[in-house]
Protein backbone atom coordinates (compact mmCIF):
# COMPACT_ATOMS: atom_id res chain seq x y z
CA UNK A 1 0.00 0.00 0.00
CA UNK A 2 1.37 3.69 -0.68
CA UNK A 3 2.29 5.21 2.34
CA UNK A 4 1.52 8.72 0.97
CA UNK A 5 -1.52 10.37 2.07
CA UNK A 6 -3.88 11.40 -0.93
CA UNK A 7 -7.15 11.15 -2.58
CA UNK A 8 -6.53 8.25 -4.91
CA UNK A 9 -6.62 4.99 -3.20
CA UNK A 10 -5.98 1.32 -4.51
CA UNK A 11 -9.14 -0.61 -5.22
CA UNK A 12 -9.35 -4.37 -5.84
CA UNK A 13 -12.25 -5.61 -7.98
CA UNK A 14 -13.15 -9.44 -8.04
CA UNK A 15 -15.85 -10.42 -10.70
CA UNK A 16 -16.43 -13.39 -12.39
CA UNK A 17 -18.07 -11.00 -15.22
CA UNK A 18 -15.42 -9.48 -17.35
CA UNK A 19 -18.04 -7.10 -18.29
CA UNK A 20 -18.37 -5.86 -14.91
CA UNK A 21 -14.68 -5.62 -14.27
CA UNK A 22 -14.38 -3.39 -17.10
CA UNK A 23 -16.86 -1.12 -16.18
CA UNK A 24 -16.01 -0.76 -12.55
CA UNK A 25 -11.86 0.01 -13.80
CA UNK A 26 -13.03 2.43 -16.07
CA UNK A 27 -15.21 4.41 -13.28
CA UNK A 28 -12.99 3.99 -10.78
CA UNK A 29 -9.66 4.66 -12.72
CA UNK A 30 -11.60 8.26 -14.31
CA UNK A 31 -12.53 9.01 -10.13
CA UNK A 32 -8.72 9.20 -9.74
CA UNK A 33 -8.04 5.18 -8.33
CA UNK A 34 -5.23 2.64 -8.94
CA UNK A 35 -7.15 -0.82 -10.09
CA UNK A 36 -6.25 -4.30 -9.47
CA UNK A 37 -8.48 -6.44 -11.63
CA UNK A 38 -9.40 -10.43 -10.13
CA UNK A 39 -11.20 -13.17 -12.04
CA UNK A 40 -12.23 -15.17 -8.83
CA UNK A 41 -12.59 -15.23 -4.94
CA UNK A 42 -9.18 -17.51 -5.10
CA UNK A 43 -7.48 -14.64 -7.42
CA UNK A 44 -8.68 -11.89 -4.84
CA UNK A 45 -7.04 -13.75 -1.98
CA UNK A 46 -3.71 -13.65 -3.90
CA UNK A 47 -3.73 -10.56 -5.23
CA UNK A 48 -4.65 -8.77 -1.85
CA UNK A 49 -1.80 -10.79 -0.28
CA UNK A 50 0.20 -9.07 -3.31
CA UNK A 51 -0.75 -5.59 -3.50
CA UNK A 52 -2.15 -4.98 -0.23
CA UNK A 53 -5.47 -2.50 -2.03
CA UNK A 54 -7.07 -0.48 0.33
CA UNK A 55 -10.30 -1.51 -0.56
CA UNK A 56 -11.75 -4.39 -2.05
CA UNK A 57 -14.70 -5.00 -4.31
CA UNK A 58 -16.27 -8.46 -4.39
CA UNK A 59 -18.92 -9.89 -5.99
CA UNK A 60 -20.44 -12.75 -3.44
CA UNK A 61 -21.06 -15.33 -6.31
CA UNK A 62 -18.04 -16.29 -8.28
CA UNK A 63 -16.75 -19.72 -9.15
CA UNK A 64 -13.66 -21.16 -7.83
CA UNK A 65 -14.01 -19.18 -4.56
CA UNK A 66 -17.18 -17.51 -3.97
CA UNK A 67 -17.32 -13.81 -1.89
CA UNK A 68 -17.98 -14.94 1.21
CA UNK A 69 -14.90 -17.35 1.28
CA UNK A 70 -12.57 -14.85 0.31
CA UNK A 71 -13.58 -12.32 2.53
CA UNK A 72 -12.97 -14.56 5.46
CA UNK A 73 -9.48 -15.22 4.42
CA UNK A 74 -8.80 -11.49 3.59
CA UNK A 75 -10.03 -10.32 6.85
CA UNK A 76 -7.84 -13.10 8.22
CA UNK A 77 -4.87 -11.46 6.71
CA UNK A 78 -5.09 -7.95 7.08
CA UNK A 79 -3.81 -7.89 10.68
CA UNK A 80 -3.93 -4.58 12.74
CA UNK A 81 -4.98 -2.60 9.74
CA UNK A 82 -8.32 -3.90 8.08
CA UNK A 83 -9.01 -4.23 4.37
CA UNK A 84 -12.59 -2.70 3.87
CA UNK A 85 -14.77 -4.92 2.01
CA UNK A 86 -17.44 -3.73 -0.20
CA UNK A 87 -19.78 -6.47 -1.21
CA UNK A 88 -21.62 -6.42 -5.25
CA UNK A 89 -24.47 -8.02 -5.83
CA UNK A 90 -27.87 -8.98 -7.56
CA UNK A 91 -28.71 -11.52 -5.15
CA UNK A 92 -31.61 -10.72 -2.61
CA UNK A 93 -31.52 -13.58 -0.11
CA UNK A 94 -32.18 -12.40 3.20
CA UNK A 95 -29.51 -14.75 4.78
CA UNK A 96 -26.93 -14.09 2.51
CA UNK A 97 -27.16 -10.41 2.75
CA UNK A 98 -26.53 -10.97 6.79
CA UNK A 99 -23.43 -13.14 6.07
CA UNK A 100 -22.00 -10.93 3.36
CA UNK A 101 -22.66 -8.16 6.08
CA UNK A 102 -20.85 -10.12 9.02
CA UNK A 103 -17.20 -10.05 6.73
CA UNK A 104 -17.98 -7.16 5.02
CA UNK A 105 -18.23 -3.47 5.48
CA UNK A 106 -21.37 -2.61 3.42
CA UNK A 107 -23.50 -3.86 0.42
CA UNK A 108 -23.90 -2.41 -2.80
CA UNK A 109 -26.76 -4.38 -5.20
CA UNK A 110 -26.55 -4.72 -8.70
CA UNK A 111 -27.01 -3.10 -11.13
CA UNK A 112 -24.97 -0.80 -9.55
CA UNK A 113 -25.80 2.70 -9.37
CA UNK A 114 -22.53 4.77 -9.58
CA UNK A 115 -23.98 7.87 -7.74
CA UNK A 116 -23.88 5.30 -4.69
CA UNK A 117 -20.94 4.06 -5.36
CA UNK A 118 -19.12 7.36 -5.67
CA UNK A 119 -20.73 8.44 -2.35
CA UNK A 120 -19.83 5.50 -0.50
CA UNK A 121 -16.21 5.37 -1.64
CA UNK A 122 -15.49 8.99 -0.76
CA UNK A 123 -16.59 7.48 2.81
CA UNK A 124 -13.94 4.26 2.33
CA UNK A 125 -11.42 6.98 1.19
CA UNK A 126 -12.02 9.15 4.67
CA UNK A 127 -11.36 6.03 6.26
CA UNK A 128 -8.42 4.80 4.15
CA UNK A 129 -6.63 8.15 4.75
CA UNK A 130 -7.28 8.04 8.62
CA UNK A 131 -5.61 4.36 8.49
CA UNK A 132 -3.11 5.57 5.99
CA UNK A 133 -2.45 8.60 8.50
CA UNK A 134 -2.34 6.25 11.40
CA UNK A 135 0.36 3.96 9.52
CA UNK A 136 2.55 6.93 8.99
CA UNK A 137 2.29 7.74 12.60
CA UNK A 138 2.74 4.48 14.13
CA UNK A 139 6.19 3.87 11.94
CA UNK A 140 7.14 7.25 12.91
CA UNK A 141 6.55 5.82 16.70
CA UNK A 142 8.47 2.55 16.00
CA UNK A 143 11.30 4.37 14.83
CA UNK A 144 10.84 6.80 17.77
CA UNK A 145 10.78 4.12 20.41
CA UNK A 146 13.60 2.45 18.63
CA UNK A 147 15.79 4.82 18.50
CA UNK A 148 14.95 5.45 22.29
CA UNK A 149 15.58 1.92 23.04
CA UNK A 150 18.94 1.80 21.67
CA UNK A 151 20.22 5.24 23.62
CA UNK A 152 18.40 3.51 26.81
CA UNK A 153 20.83 0.80 26.23
CA UNK A 154 23.95 3.09 26.14
CA UNK A 155 22.46 5.05 29.04
CA UNK A 156 22.39 1.90 31.17
CA UNK A 157 25.69 0.56 30.00
CA UNK A 158 27.15 3.33 31.05
CA UNK A 159 25.14 3.75 34.81
CA UNK A 160 25.74 -0.10 35.37
CA UNK A 161 29.38 0.39 34.85
CA UNK A 162 29.35 3.56 37.20
CA UNK A 163 27.53 1.32 39.38
CA UNK A 164 29.70 -2.00 39.30
CA UNK A 165 32.62 0.85 40.66
CA UNK A 166 31.30 0.98 43.71
CA UNK A 167 31.34 -1.07 47.21
CA UNK A 168 28.21 -3.20 46.45
CA UNK A 169 25.85 -4.51 49.79
CA UNK A 170 27.27 -7.10 51.46
CA UNK A 171 23.86 -7.96 53.92
CA UNK A 172 26.03 -7.30 57.08
CA UNK A 173 27.26 -3.97 58.12
CA UNK A 174 26.49 -2.51 54.35
CA UNK A 175 22.65 -2.84 52.71
CA UNK A 176 21.02 -0.52 50.53
CA UNK A 177 18.62 -0.73 47.47
CA UNK A 178 17.03 1.31 45.11
CA UNK A 179 13.89 0.65 43.29
CA UNK A 180 12.87 3.08 40.13
CA UNK A 181 9.91 4.51 39.71
CA UNK A 182 10.87 4.25 35.74
CA UNK A 183 13.46 2.52 33.30
CA UNK A 184 15.77 4.75 35.16
CA UNK A 185 16.19 5.85 38.73
CA UNK A 186 16.89 9.34 39.89
CA UNK A 187 18.16 7.93 43.44
CA UNK A 188 21.34 6.42 43.92
CA UNK A 189 24.04 5.04 46.54
CA UNK A 190 27.27 5.18 46.74
CA UNK A 191 29.51 3.48 49.07
CA UNK A 192 33.45 3.40 49.12
CA UNK A 193 36.31 2.53 52.00
CA UNK A 194 38.82 5.26 52.75
CA UNK A 195 42.36 4.23 53.15
CA UNK A 196 42.25 4.36 57.24
CA UNK A 197 39.07 1.68 56.74
CA UNK A 198 36.05 4.28 57.26
CA UNK A 199 33.32 3.45 55.28
CA UNK A 200 32.00 6.21 52.89
CA UNK A 201 28.14 5.98 52.02
CA UNK A 202 26.03 9.01 49.35
CA UNK A 203 22.41 8.26 48.99
CA UNK A 204 21.84 10.85 46.47
CA UNK A 205 17.80 12.09 44.96
CA UNK A 206 18.18 14.20 41.73
CA UNK A 207 15.19 16.14 41.06
CA UNK A 208 12.57 14.67 38.74
CA UNK A 209 12.27 10.87 36.99
CA UNK A 210 13.70 8.93 35.07
CA UNK A 211 16.92 8.85 32.80
CA UNK A 212 17.32 12.75 32.66
CA UNK A 213 17.78 12.35 36.73
CA UNK A 214 19.84 9.17 36.42
CA UNK A 215 22.31 12.02 34.22
CA UNK A 216 22.27 14.31 37.06
CA UNK A 217 23.68 11.71 39.28
CA UNK A 218 26.53 10.63 37.54
CA UNK A 219 28.40 13.89 37.93
CA UNK A 220 28.91 12.42 41.73
CA UNK A 221 30.50 9.40 41.48
CA UNK A 222 33.84 9.91 40.14
CA UNK A 223 34.63 12.60 43.15
CA UNK A 224 33.06 10.77 45.74
CA UNK A 225 34.52 7.53 44.57
CA UNK A 226 37.87 8.99 44.13
CA UNK A 227 37.90 11.97 47.27
CA UNK A 228 37.27 8.62 49.57
CA UNK A 229 39.91 6.53 48.41
CA UNK A 230 42.20 9.20 49.00
CA UNK A 231 40.74 9.79 52.68
CA UNK A 232 39.06 13.34 52.56
CA UNK A 233 36.37 13.76 55.04
CA UNK A 234 33.19 13.88 53.77
CA UNK A 235 32.16 17.74 54.60
CA UNK A 236 35.23 18.35 51.45
CA UNK A 237 33.35 15.79 49.74
CA UNK A 238 30.17 17.44 50.19
CA UNK A 239 31.58 20.72 49.57
CA UNK A 240 33.19 19.40 46.06
CA UNK A 241 29.89 17.36 44.85
CA UNK A 242 28.25 21.13 45.61
CA UNK A 243 30.57 22.63 43.28
CA UNK A 244 30.11 20.03 40.70
CA UNK A 245 26.36 20.36 40.26
CA UNK A 246 26.93 24.00 40.21
CA UNK A 247 29.40 24.08 37.61
CA UNK A 248 27.94 21.10 35.08
CA UNK A 249 24.23 21.30 35.21
CA UNK A 250 21.40 23.08 34.71
CA UNK A 251 20.73 26.11 37.35
CA UNK A 252 17.10 24.23 37.87
CA UNK A 253 18.73 20.88 38.12
CA UNK A 254 19.74 20.05 41.95
CA UNK A 255 20.62 16.65 43.82
CA UNK A 256 19.55 15.68 47.69
CA UNK A 257 21.82 14.27 49.53
CA UNK A 258 23.31 12.20 52.72
CA UNK A 259 27.03 11.48 53.08
CA UNK A 260 27.79 9.38 56.05
CA UNK A 261 31.17 8.73 57.12
CA UNK A 262 31.66 5.61 59.60
CA UNK A 263 34.70 5.01 61.87
CA UNK A 264 33.59 1.65 63.14
CA UNK A 265 36.67 0.64 65.64
CA UNK A 266 36.27 4.05 67.26
CA UNK A 267 32.22 4.17 67.40
CA UNK A 268 31.76 7.19 65.60
CA UNK A 269 29.48 8.21 62.79
CA UNK A 270 29.76 11.72 60.69
CA UNK A 271 27.01 12.89 58.98
CA UNK A 272 26.04 15.21 56.38
CA UNK A 273 22.40 16.46 55.14
CA UNK A 274 21.48 18.12 52.76
CA UNK A 275 17.76 18.05 51.13
CA UNK A 276 17.16 14.77 52.62
CA UNK A 277 14.71 13.04 55.03
CA UNK A 278 16.33 12.69 58.06
CA UNK A 279 18.98 9.97 59.17
CA UNK A 280 17.73 7.71 62.13
CA UNK A 281 19.99 6.17 64.43
CA UNK A 282 18.18 3.02 65.55
CA UNK A 283 18.72 1.05 68.39
CA UNK A 284 18.78 -2.70 68.72
CA UNK A 285 15.10 -3.00 69.13
CA UNK A 286 14.01 -0.48 66.34
CA UNK A 287 13.22 2.44 68.52
CA UNK A 288 14.63 6.29 67.41
CA UNK A 289 17.74 6.95 69.22
CA UNK A 290 18.78 10.22 67.11
CA UNK A 291 17.58 11.67 63.85
CA UNK A 292 19.79 14.16 61.77
CA UNK A 293 17.63 16.25 59.68
CA UNK A 294 18.61 18.13 56.42
CA UNK A 295 21.17 20.60 57.62
CA UNK A 296 21.41 22.53 54.49
CA UNK A 297 19.48 22.56 51.13
CA UNK A 298 20.43 20.29 48.69
CA UNK A 299 23.95 20.10 46.58
CA UNK A 300 23.82 22.79 43.89
CA UNK A 301 21.77 25.85 45.75
CA UNK A 302 24.49 25.93 48.56
CA UNK A 303 26.95 28.43 48.27
CA UNK A 304 30.82 27.95 48.23
CA UNK A 305 31.29 28.35 51.75
CA UNK A 306 33.05 25.63 54.41
CA UNK A 307 30.39 26.90 57.04
CA UNK A 308 27.48 25.01 54.72
CA UNK A 309 29.08 21.78 55.31
CA UNK A 310 30.08 21.07 58.81
CA UNK A 311 28.72 17.77 59.78
CA UNK A 312 27.62 16.38 62.61
CA UNK A 313 29.19 13.51 64.71
CA UNK A 314 27.22 11.15 66.77
CA UNK A 315 28.40 7.71 68.77
CA UNK A 316 27.76 4.61 66.53
CA UNK A 317 27.70 1.30 69.57
CA UNK A 318 27.54 -2.06 68.43
CA UNK A 319 24.08 -3.00 67.39
CA UNK A 320 22.67 0.51 66.39
CA UNK A 321 21.75 0.97 62.97
CA UNK A 322 22.03 4.06 61.00
CA UNK A 323 18.96 4.11 58.51
CA UNK A 324 19.05 6.37 54.92
CA UNK A 325 16.15 6.78 52.80
CA UNK A 326 14.96 9.02 49.98
CA UNK A 327 11.83 11.13 50.09
CA UNK A 328 10.18 8.10 47.91
CA UNK A 329 9.88 6.14 51.02
CA UNK A 330 9.75 9.33 53.57
CA UNK A 331 6.86 11.03 51.67
CA UNK A 332 4.72 7.22 51.14
CA UNK A 333 1.03 6.91 52.06
CA UNK A 334 2.37 3.72 54.20
CA UNK A 335 4.25 6.57 56.39
CA UNK A 336 1.82 8.88 56.41
CA UNK A 337 1.33 11.20 59.36
CA UNK A 338 1.69 14.56 61.26
CA UNK A 339 5.26 12.98 61.62
CA UNK A 340 6.53 9.71 59.26
CA UNK A 341 9.28 9.05 61.65
CA UNK A 342 6.04 7.97 64.07
CA UNK A 343 5.13 4.70 62.06
CA UNK A 344 8.33 4.35 60.96
CA UNK A 345 9.19 3.56 63.44
CA UNK A 346 6.99 1.11 64.75
CA UNK A 347 7.59 -0.96 61.28
CA UNK A 348 11.26 -0.97 62.50
CA UNK A 349 10.57 -2.01 65.90
CA UNK A 350 8.41 -5.10 64.88
CA UNK A 351 11.04 -5.85 62.46
CA UNK A 352 14.22 -8.20 63.00
CA UNK A 353 17.49 -5.75 61.95
CA UNK A 354 18.32 -7.48 58.83
CA UNK A 355 15.30 -7.55 57.35
CA UNK A 356 14.54 -3.52 58.14
CA UNK A 357 15.69 -1.85 54.84
CA UNK A 358 13.28 -4.63 53.32
CA UNK A 359 10.51 -3.70 55.34
CA UNK A 360 10.82 -0.17 54.49
CA UNK A 361 10.23 -0.93 50.57
CA UNK A 362 7.93 -3.13 50.58
CA UNK A 363 5.80 -1.09 52.88
CA UNK A 364 6.09 1.80 50.11
CA UNK A 365 5.57 -0.35 47.07
CA UNK A 366 2.36 -2.14 48.68
CA UNK A 367 1.52 1.37 49.55
CA UNK A 368 1.95 2.83 45.95
CA UNK A 369 5.07 3.84 44.70
CA UNK A 370 5.00 6.88 43.01
CA UNK A 371 8.63 8.18 43.51
CA UNK A 372 12.30 6.38 43.27
CA UNK A 373 12.89 4.26 46.30
CA UNK A 374 16.06 4.38 48.11
CA UNK A 375 17.60 2.72 51.36
CA UNK A 376 20.23 2.06 53.41
CA UNK A 377 20.48 0.49 56.01
CA UNK A 378 24.18 0.52 57.77
CA UNK A 379 24.86 -1.19 60.92
CA UNK A 380 27.28 -1.36 63.84
CA UNK A 381 28.62 -4.75 64.33
CA UNK A 382 31.40 -4.48 66.35
CA UNK A 383 31.82 -3.41 69.84
CA UNK A 384 33.85 -0.28 70.26
CA UNK A 385 37.34 -0.92 70.78
CA UNK A 386 37.77 3.47 72.22
CA UNK A 387 40.36 5.86 71.21
CA UNK A 388 42.69 3.42 69.34
CA UNK A 389 44.23 3.85 65.70
CA UNK A 390 41.34 4.34 62.77
CA UNK A 391 40.35 1.00 61.33
CA UNK A 392 42.42 0.08 58.56
CA UNK A 393 44.56 3.26 59.32
CA UNK A 394 48.64 2.25 58.35
CA UNK A 395 50.10 0.72 61.57
CA UNK A 396 53.34 3.31 60.90
CA UNK A 397 53.47 6.50 59.51
CA UNK A 398 55.79 5.98 56.19
CA UNK A 399 58.01 9.30 57.64
CA UNK A 400 57.23 12.39 60.05
CA UNK A 401 57.61 15.11 57.61
CA UNK A 402 56.30 16.57 54.31
CA UNK A 403 57.50 19.42 52.87
CA UNK A 404 57.78 21.72 49.74
CA UNK A 405 57.40 24.79 48.09
CA UNK A 406 55.41 25.56 45.05
CA UNK A 407 56.48 27.73 42.76
CA UNK A 408 54.45 29.65 39.90
CA UNK A 409 53.18 27.05 37.64
CA UNK A 410 52.38 25.13 40.36
CA UNK A 411 50.17 27.38 42.13
CA UNK A 412 48.39 27.68 38.34
CA UNK A 413 47.16 24.12 38.09
CA UNK A 414 43.97 23.55 39.26
CA UNK A 415 44.14 20.29 40.79
CA UNK A 416 47.20 21.26 43.04
CA UNK A 417 45.13 21.14 46.20
CA UNK A 418 44.65 17.58 45.54
CA UNK A 419 47.82 16.31 44.60
CA UNK A 420 49.46 17.32 47.90
CA UNK A 421 46.81 15.59 49.79
CA UNK A 422 46.91 12.83 47.97
CA UNK A 423 50.67 12.25 48.77
CA UNK A 424 49.83 13.33 52.38
CA UNK A 425 47.08 10.29 51.77
CA UNK A 426 50.08 8.55 50.50
CA UNK A 427 52.25 8.84 54.18
CA UNK A 428 49.22 8.00 56.28
CA UNK A 429 49.27 12.28 56.97
CA UNK A 430 45.03 11.89 56.07
CA UNK A 431 44.45 8.36 57.81
CA UNK A 432 45.88 9.72 61.00
CA UNK A 433 44.52 13.27 60.91
CA UNK A 434 41.12 12.93 59.30
CA UNK A 435 40.63 17.35 59.64
CA UNK A 436 43.82 17.43 57.31
CA UNK A 437 41.91 17.94 54.04
CA UNK A 438 39.49 20.18 55.13
CA UNK A 439 42.15 22.78 57.13
CA UNK A 440 45.00 22.59 54.45
CA UNK A 441 42.03 23.24 51.09
CA UNK A 442 40.97 26.49 53.22
CA UNK A 443 44.98 27.89 54.85
CA UNK A 444 45.79 26.98 50.74
CA UNK A 445 43.39 29.19 49.16
CA UNK A 446 43.40 32.09 51.63
CA UNK A 447 47.99 32.04 51.14
CA UNK A 448 46.88 32.00 47.61
CA UNK A 449 44.35 34.21 47.09
CA UNK A 450 44.80 36.74 49.24
CA UNK A 451 48.62 36.60 50.15
CA UNK A 452 50.03 35.72 46.61
CA UNK A 453 47.29 37.01 44.74
CA UNK A 454 45.92 39.93 46.92
CA UNK A 455 42.17 39.39 45.46
CA UNK A 456 40.45 41.73 47.33
CA UNK A 457 37.34 40.35 48.99
CA UNK A 458 34.79 42.62 47.95
CA UNK A 459 31.11 41.51 47.14
CA UNK A 460 32.77 37.87 46.98
CA UNK A 461 30.05 37.02 49.79
CA UNK A 462 27.60 39.63 48.97
CA UNK A 463 25.79 38.44 45.83
CA UNK A 464 25.89 35.34 43.83
CA UNK A 465 27.16 37.75 40.56
CA UNK A 466 29.90 38.98 43.04
CA UNK A 467 31.25 35.24 43.83
CA UNK A 468 31.07 34.51 39.86
CA UNK A 469 33.55 38.25 39.76
CA UNK A 470 35.52 37.38 42.22
CA UNK A 471 36.79 34.19 40.36
CA UNK A 472 36.85 35.70 37.25
CA UNK A 473 39.09 37.96 38.68
CA UNK A 474 41.56 35.27 40.51
CA UNK A 475 41.90 32.91 36.93
CA UNK A 476 43.00 36.52 35.42
CA UNK A 477 45.61 37.43 37.92
CA UNK A 478 46.55 33.35 38.23
CA UNK A 479 47.29 33.69 34.26
CA UNK A 480 49.50 37.26 34.46
CA UNK A 481 51.09 35.89 37.75
CA UNK A 482 55.02 36.08 37.49
CA UNK A 483 56.37 35.23 40.62
CA UNK A 484 55.39 33.84 44.30
CA UNK A 485 55.39 30.73 45.75
CA UNK A 486 53.49 28.79 48.72
CA UNK A 487 55.63 26.74 51.18
CA UNK A 488 53.98 23.83 52.75
CA UNK A 489 55.22 21.99 56.07
CA UNK A 490 53.38 18.49 57.71
CA UNK A 491 55.20 17.46 60.40
CA UNK A 492 54.48 15.14 63.62
CA UNK A 493 53.95 16.81 67.03
CA UNK A 494 52.57 16.34 70.33
CA UNK A 495 49.76 17.99 72.42
CA UNK A 496 49.10 17.05 75.74
CA UNK A 497 50.61 13.35 75.27
CA UNK A 498 48.70 12.98 72.06
CA UNK A 499 49.60 12.92 68.69
CA UNK A 500 49.01 15.97 66.35
CA UNK A 501 50.12 17.47 62.87
CA UNK A 502 52.05 21.08 62.71
CA UNK A 503 50.79 22.21 59.56
CA UNK A 504 52.84 25.36 58.19
CA UNK A 505 51.13 27.06 55.01
CA UNK A 506 53.44 30.14 54.07
CA UNK A 507 53.49 32.69 51.18
CA UNK A 508 55.57 35.17 49.90
CA UNK A 509 53.14 37.64 49.80
CA UNK A 510 51.72 40.39 52.09
CA UNK A 511 49.68 36.78 53.82
CA UNK A 512 45.80 36.81 55.39
CA UNK A 513 44.88 38.38 58.00
CA UNK A 514 41.50 38.33 59.27
CA UNK A 515 42.02 41.87 60.69
CA UNK A 516 42.69 43.81 57.48
CA UNK A 517 38.80 42.77 55.79
CA UNK A 518 37.21 45.64 55.44
CA UNK A 519 34.76 46.71 57.86
CA UNK A 520 31.65 46.16 55.79
CA UNK A 521 32.66 42.87 55.23
CA UNK A 522 33.33 41.97 59.04
CA UNK A 523 30.49 43.34 59.59
CA UNK A 524 28.04 41.66 57.17
CA UNK A 525 25.11 39.67 58.92
CA UNK A 526 26.37 36.08 58.47
CA UNK A 527 30.50 37.00 58.61
CA UNK A 528 30.40 34.92 55.56
CA UNK A 529 34.01 36.04 55.21
CA UNK A 530 35.59 34.75 58.11
CA UNK A 531 33.51 31.26 58.37
CA UNK A 532 36.28 29.81 56.54
CA UNK A 533 39.20 30.41 59.15
CA UNK A 534 36.64 30.05 62.00
CA UNK A 535 36.12 26.25 61.02
CA UNK A 536 39.86 25.84 61.37
CA UNK A 537 39.51 27.00 64.33
CA UNK A 538 36.61 25.07 65.43
CA UNK A 539 38.76 21.76 63.74
CA UNK A 540 42.12 22.19 64.51
CA UNK A 541 43.32 21.91 68.22
CA UNK A 542 45.70 24.93 67.48
CA UNK A 543 45.54 28.23 65.01
CA UNK A 544 48.17 30.81 64.75
CA UNK A 545 49.70 33.67 62.51
CA UNK A 546 52.90 35.38 62.21
CA UNK A 547 53.29 39.09 62.56
CA UNK A 548 53.16 39.33 59.11
CA UNK A 549 50.35 37.56 58.32
CA UNK A 550 51.70 35.41 55.63
CA UNK A 551 52.25 32.16 57.60
CA UNK A 552 49.50 30.18 59.69
CA UNK A 553 50.55 27.43 61.94
CA UNK A 554 48.04 24.45 62.59
CA UNK A 555 47.96 21.70 65.20
CA UNK A 556 45.62 19.65 64.33
CA UNK A 557 44.86 16.24 66.44
CA UNK A 558 44.18 12.42 65.12
CA UNK A 559 40.63 12.70 66.74
CA UNK A 560 38.18 15.30 67.14
CA UNK A 561 39.46 18.19 69.18
CA UNK A 562 36.79 18.24 71.88
CA UNK A 563 38.03 14.72 72.76
CA UNK A 564 41.83 16.18 73.55
CA UNK A 565 43.90 18.33 75.62
CA UNK A 566 43.71 21.66 73.70
CA UNK A 567 46.64 23.19 74.77
CA UNK A 568 49.77 22.95 72.26
CA UNK A 569 52.94 21.54 73.62
CA UNK A 570 56.16 22.05 72.16
CA UNK A 571 58.16 19.62 69.81
CA UNK A 572 59.94 18.30 73.24
CA UNK A 573 56.64 17.45 74.55
CA UNK A 574 56.66 14.01 76.43
CA UNK A 575 54.95 12.08 73.94
CA UNK A 576 55.87 8.72 72.14
CA UNK A 577 56.62 10.03 68.60
CA UNK A 578 56.19 6.74 66.06
CA UNK A 579 59.08 6.03 64.38
CA UNK A 580 59.24 6.64 60.80
CA UNK A 581 59.85 3.93 58.02
CA UNK A 582 62.99 4.30 56.48
CA UNK A 583 63.23 3.23 52.43
CA UNK A 584 65.99 0.39 52.90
Amino acid sequence: MDASVGSGIKVLVADDQKANRHILEVFLRREGHTVVVANDGAEAVALHRQERPDLVLMDIMMPVMDGLEAARLINAESGEIHTPILFLSMLNDRQTMLDGLELADDFIPKPINFGLLRAKLRAFIRQVQIHRTFRVQQRRIELYNEEMRRESEVASFILNRVLAHTEPPNGNALQYKVVPSALFSGDVVFARRTPSGRLHVLLADAVGHGLPAAINILPLFFPFDGMSRKGYPISTVARELNRRIRDLLPIDRFVAATLVSIDAEAGVVEIWNGGNPPALLVRPDGRIAERVDSMQVALGINEDDPALFVTQRLPFSAGQQLILFSDGIWENPAFAGEDPATPMEALLAATPAAERMDALVAAAIAAGQGDDLSAGVLTQREAVSGRGRPAGAPAKLTTDRLSMQLGVESLRSAGIVEEILAMAGALGFVAHFPNLPSIFSELFANALEHGILNLPTGNKYRSSEGYLEYFEEKERRLAQLADGFIAVEMALDCVGGEQALRLIVADSGSGFKPGDLPADVVADAAGAAQRGLRLVSDMALHLSHNKQGNEAIVLIGSVSHEEMTMQPSSSSAPCERPEPERAR
